[in-house]
């Protein structure tokens, strides 16, 4: 009995560590490995680079047993330091006939090397700096789009945020350890976290991935135009433009924040102008002062028409040509929502006396409605009172005619 209880432990733990192990090792680094970090050889083996192997990156021989691997085999690297591991990856990814068949770009480490990470790294030895282990792992490195990569959009704003939220860490360079959890309170975020919203801007999207600032620009304060572009186009006619181009303003950054962007609202026109309007006397208080009225006049007047509007739908009238005025009149608030960064007073004011032109057509048109309704009304007044008068008199003539016949 004692010997069947022994064997059936010895298969049930035979079991145990069968199912603890991969299906087949592909090289001895996995076996190997997989005693010591089980964890480890199964991430490379669900990573990007599972068919490119342990000896792709760290070299030595796959199919020799033991240190032999290693140690018998000139090409072995073994684990980089922390500064070579950006040549370490560029090693292939800055190879074109590698990445060709992947479509992968071969500049990556070119940008590495121009941004602040890449300069600290290169230029001054300092290896406390991000490396491309830092945001994308070391060997369980899954696909951007795979919603599990460090590098994922919605992992981004924590990926870099491990290191640019360690107060003790961004001290040495001077930096505000704030700006994660300022992003995470700002419209992007709302957009990326509640709205799910991948095309909504990370850290990335403004400061670039590998590079200093993403292609296109020249400096990470002009980002904003890539996707506000009438704003941008707005701005770049405005007096700030040039005060921008002097070094004087950093453009959006000014009065929108950097990282805690929130939705603009009238009491940001109210506040932000004086951060640099200080004098009680300066114009362009007053030119604000214009702005508010004008917004907040013509919303007044939508909302108003809208209600007018609203009611004589509910009432059976044909409102059709007035509704497509409102959305006219709509769309051009919509419209002065960029347009005000030109801070241009003359086209602002052509706006809403366009608009507010519009939307008094519309309440002239459903007061004449409801008059119309009012005189139908009143038509039907002289009818009812003639066809009252006619039944009193047909009544009459059948009694009269009754009472001739002698009917009771």
């Amino acid at each position: 009995m004692r010997r069947m209880m022994r064997r059936g432990v010895l298969l049930f733990g035979g079991v145990l560590l069968f199912a603890a192990q991969p299906a087949a090792f592909a090289s001895s680094c996995e076996s190997c490995h997989f005693e010591s970090d089980p964890a480890l050889v199964e991430g490379v083996r669900s990573s990007v680079h599972a068919q490119v192997g342990c000896h792709g990156c760290h070299g030595g021989n796959p199919a020799v047993a033991d240190e032999a691997a290693m140690t018998d085999d000139p090409s072995f690297k073994g684990k980089p330091d922390r500064k070579d591991i950006p040549n370490f990856c560029g090693g292939c990814h800055s190879d074109v006939r590698k990445m060709n068949p992947f479509r992968l770009p071969t500049d990556q480490l070119a940008h590495y090397k121009t941004s602040k990470h890449g300069e600290r790294l290169f230029g001054a030895g300092d290896d406390n700096v991000a490396v491309c282990a830092d945001c994308h792992g070391s060997h369980g490195i899954k696909r951007p789009k795979d919603p599990a990569s460090s590098v994922h959009p919605t992992n981004v704003p924590a990926t870099c945020g491990q290191c640019h939220s360690d107060a003790a860490k961004m001290s040495k360079y001077k930096l505000s350890a704030a700006h994660p959890a300022d992003y995470e309170r700002s419209v992007h975020a709302h957009a990326l976290r509640v709205r799910k919203d991948l095309s909504a801007p990370t850290c990335a999207t403004c400061h670039g991935n590998h590079g200093a600032v993403p292609p296109g620009v020249r400096d990470v304060s002009e980002i904003c135009g890539s996707c506000h572009i009438r704003e941008a186009e707005s701005f770049s006619k405005s007096p700030h433009a040039a005060v921008t181009a002097a070094g004087k303003m950093k453009a959006c950054v000014s009065c929108h924040s950097n990282h805690a962007i929130l939705h603009p609202t009238e009491d940001l026109l109210r506040t932000a102008c004086r951060e640099c309007h200080q004098r009680p006397d300066d114009n362009a208080l007053d030119v604000r002062d214009e702005f508010l009225a004008g917004f907040g006049q013509l919303r007044r007047d939508l909302s108003d028409v809208s209600g007018e509007l609203h009611k004589a739908a509910v009432r059976g009238f044909e409102v059709g040509e007035a509704q497509v005025q409102m959305e006219e009149a709509k769309t051009a608030l919509i419209a002065l929502t960029p347009a005000q960064h030109a801070l241009n007073l003359v086209d602002l004011s052509k706006v809403i006396r366009e608009n507010t032109d519009r939307l008094d057509q519309i309440r002239q048109s459903i007061k004449k409605k409801i008059l119309s309704e009012g005189v139908r009304r009143l038509m039907f007044v002289p009818i009812f009172i003639f066809l009252l008068v006619l039944s009193i008199a047909c009544a009459a003539k059948r009694a009269e005619v009754e009472q001739t016949n002698g009917r009771p």
